[in-house]
């Protein structure tokens, strides 16, 4: 069996970048192993709330 990996990162803003530092990152890894599927979502890292 194979397995594989990857990792990236979410990016979100209120979309009129009109205030600055109101930003948040979250990290996103994926990884497989012999047909088991892990995705992992960490914390929100910044100061915007959200939608």
């Amino acid at each position: 069996m194979s397995s594989s990996s990857g990792a990236s990162s979410l990016y979100e803003d209120d979309g009129t970048g009109s205030v600055p530092g109101r930003a948040a990152t979250t990290g996103i890894r994926y990884s497989e192993h012999e047909g088991a599927h892990l995705l992992r979502v960490g914390p929100a890292r910044g100061a915007f709330p959200g939608w």
